[in-house]
């Protein structure tokens, strides 16, 4: 007897669309030319039965009690504040979620500070039982473990201390670790697998790349990802559509706007960062006539996504409005250009030459535009924002403010001390 798990069968053997596939099979006999084998397939579209995802010390549920009182207004402002900001779980909806312990402390912690009903419950109930709990799932991860682990990393921090974020960067690793034990990488377009899994897959996998590519700007480590390790397509707004649909309904068509924005975003800031602050690209001697066209193109990219993309979502003036986390970070990836050139810039270049002034006056620019979007932001704007992204902007803030001086309202200036 013997075991053997294959990616996949023959339809006409087994008319399924299971993801992988157990086959155990006996050879029975031979008779000349005849030969004969029974074949036993066991189908399951995870096959971890044979792992004990819930071992003894698995932590004992304490979620389900705390939030018994209130458990659908938690979910309920979830939905309102939460996902329309970061649309992970796509179509999903309150009695769509799974029974996930994991994925569901993560969503009453995020829900948490928009729930009255939920002002007593202890926060650090949810964080205490998911550093435990998803530990341990991690070694045979689900996609629910997926989707619990992206929206864990995006909890609201308890104690205000500097770093804000001690051990982020090796939690985002086991995300990305168990990404790739899921085959999250690869583009499921042609697997035999059902439609709805398919765009489950494909909205996992950009929310872990946006996780990962964000975090590392923020921490000023590399990211775990490389690009070319992926062959995923844009997110399209099919991928957060019913099974029956290839579109959402329109009460969450700005989710998916927001989501795939955000994700086309990330990619281009994925490129600036290993353009000017990889460890390689230090060691490379850079031609002073190549920094100008490398930032050209990269500042056209940046003009091209907010024309096709920031600015359609501004001009909708929603209700509640997500788009101030993705304004922001919009900014934050055109500083990170600036910065960038501007690296390369002053080992070689006079201050009175006309390309430094003129990323001097757009970073300026950029400045006061931040500046104006934070002083202003409404109501409908605060309630709905993707916070990890205001949390990695601020950490990122306090670099730049060591170089940007302002002396008065018109001139700013840029130290690079």
């Amino acid at each position: 007897m013997g075991q053997l798990i294959a990616p996949g069968l023959d339809d006409d053997l087994i008319p399924t669309q299971a993801t992988l596939y157990i086959l155990q099979y006996v050879q029975c006999s031979f008779s000349g030319d005849d030969y004969i084998a029974v074949l036993i397939f066991r189908l399951k579209a995870f096959p971890d039965d044979h792992l004990d995802a819930h071992p003894a010390y698995y932590p004992k549920d304490t979620i389900s009690g705390a939030v018994a009182s209130c458990q659908a207004e938690l979910m309920e402002m979830y939905f309102e504040h939460v996902h329309p900001a970061f649309a992970i779980l796509g179509p999903q909806g309150p009695s769509s979620i799974s029974s996930s312990l994991t994925l569901r402390a993560s969503i009453y912690a995020l829900a948490l500070q928009h729930c009255p009903a939920a002002r007593d419950i202890d926060p650090w109930i949810f964080t205490d039982f998911n550093k435990q709990a998803l530990n341990i799932e991690r070694q045979a991860p689900k996609l629910e473990t997926i989707e619990a682990a992206l929206l864990f990393a995006q909890r609201h921090a308890h104690v205000l201390r500097a770093p804000t974020m001690p051990g982020m960067s090796a939690e985002i690793g086991s995300i990305v670790g168990m990404a790739h034990d899921l085959g999250l990488n690869i583009d499921p377009v042609h697997w035999d697998i059902s439609e709805h899994e398919k765009r489950r897959r494909r909205r996992l996998w950009w929310g872990v790349f946006m996780l990962d590519k964000w975090n590392a700007l923020t921490l000023g480590r590399p990211s775990f990802l490389v690009d070319h390790q992926s062959n995923h397509s844009q997110p399209t707004l099919s991928d957060f559509a019913e099974d029956c649909s290839s579109t959402p309904p329109p009460k969450d068509r700005n989710a998916a706007l927001q989501f795939i924005a955000m994700a086309g975003l990330t990619r281009i800031l994925s490129k600036i960062m290993t353009y000017y602050f990889s460890v390689q690209s230090d060691l490379e001697d850079v031609d002073s006539l190549d920094t100008m066209p490398a930032f050209s193109k990269f500042e056209e990219e940046l003009e091209h996504w907010s024309t096709q993309s920031l600015a359609p979502l501004l001009a909708e003036k929603a209700f509640p409005d997500p788009t101030g986390s993705l304004e922001i970070a919009y900014y934050t990836t055109q500083v990170t250009l600036y910065r960038g050139v501007l690296r390369e810039l002053t080992s070689r270049s006079s201050p009175t030459d006309q390309f430094w002034e003129y990323l001097s006056q757009q970073s300026k620019t950029v400045a006061l535009s931040v500046i104006n979007l934070l002083e202003y932001l409404p109501v409908a704007r605060s309630s709905t924002f993707w916070w990890a992204i205001a949390d990695e902007f601020g950490s990122f803030k306090t670099q730049l403010l060591h170089r940007w001086k302002f002396y008065d309202q018109d001139v700013l200036v840029l130290n690079f001390d």
